[in-house]
Formats: C-alpha cells, structure tokens, sequence
C-alpha cells in the first residue's frame, strides 16, 4: 500500500499552505499548494511556475493509477476504489460550502450524501464532547492546584 513518507511544510499564511510530500515509489515528490481561495492558490502555482506541470488528481488517483493491474486488483477493487475517489471528490466539493447549505434538516439524495452527513453529525457529537471534556479537565486541574496553594499557606 502506498503512503506519504514524508512531508514539509515550506509556508503558510492565511490565504494559502504549501507543503511537499514524498510518496512512496514516487519517482519524484508533490508540491501542494492548498486554500479556500481558488486565486491564491492559483496566484501561488504561477508564482512557482507551475502553470503547465500540476495535477488536480489526489493522491488516491495518482497511488491507484501507479499501481500495476494485477497488484491493485489485490489490494483494492476497482468498484470500492471509484466509490472512495467519489467520497473523497464529494468531501472536497462541500469544504466550501456553508453551514446553511449542510443542514440536516435536508433530505440526501444518495446514499452517499446519507453517510457523509452521518459523518458529519458524528464529528460535531465527538466535538462537543471534547468541549465538555476540556471544560471538565480544566476544573479539576484548577481545584488540584488551587487545593494545593490552600495547603501549602496553611503548612
């Protein structure tokens, strides 16, 4: 199976993230230039002169499309590569989108837009509770030291 063996990351300011990666059995690394602003991105590719040599694939389709036939028959079906390359795509389409546009109150039209709600609502359960969590943990981390300072000046 085929993973990212290293990755650095170059730059980062509010608008843009560029880092390489290397690939394993990758002849050479990736440079990925990441934002939510389509022109910066693009403004960073032409400033790196990137303009005829860059890939929109990810990395799924750029490990599938390396493999050999018979060994990426072995490791994955073709049928369950497509469904995971359409959930990555679908995953990627609604990073832009707005909260409004996400709501559950809208009724999926697939199945797959079933599980990435699933997903979704799994995602903001497990933040909660990690609020709570931190919440709790602080308290209790602040009696501890507070207790502590009480009987400390009392000794």
């Amino acid at each position: 199976m085929a993973y990212i063996e290293a990755s650095a990351y170059i730059y980062q300011d509010g608008k843009i993230l560029i880092e390489v990666d290397h690939l394993q059995d990758a002849p050479c690394p990736y440079l990925q230039i990441k934002g939510v602003d389509k022109e910066a991105v693009a403004a960073a590719g032409s400033m790196l002169e990137l303009n005829d040599s860059y890939t929109t694939k990810s990395y799924l389709q750029i490990i599938l499309e390396s493999l050999p036939p018979n060994r990426s028959s072995g490791l994955i079906h073709n049928h369950q590569a497509a469904r995971l390359q359409e959930l990555v795509e679908f995953i990627q389409s609604q990073g832009s989108s707005t909260a409004s546009e996400s709501s559950p109150s809208r009724e999926a039209s697939s199945p797959l837009e079933g599980i990435i709600e699933d997903m979704q609502s799994r995602i903001r359960r497990l933040e909660r509770w990690l609020a709570i969590n931190t919440i709790l943990w602080t308290f209790f981390v602040s009696a501890f030291v507070g207790y502590s300072l009480y009987r400390t000046k009392r000794q």
